[in-house]
């Protein structure tokens, strides 16, 4: 229960750091159901314009 209520505090730099040395495209940080759903739109808008 530790592991699971810590997670955000103790591994999220950690995870930020792998993404930052291994991630080869654009790496998109969602904070919230809102800011899911507007990038979600926002990106299927543009594959529909394309």
């Amino acid at each position: 229960m530790k592991y699971i209520l810590g997670y955000r505090k103790t591994m999220r730099s950690k995870v930020r750091a792998l993404l930052d040395e291994h991630a080869t495209g654009t790496v998109v940080t969602l904070t919230s159901r809102r800011a899911a759903r507007r990038y979600a739109s926002t990106v299927s808008t543009e594959r529909r314009r394309s």
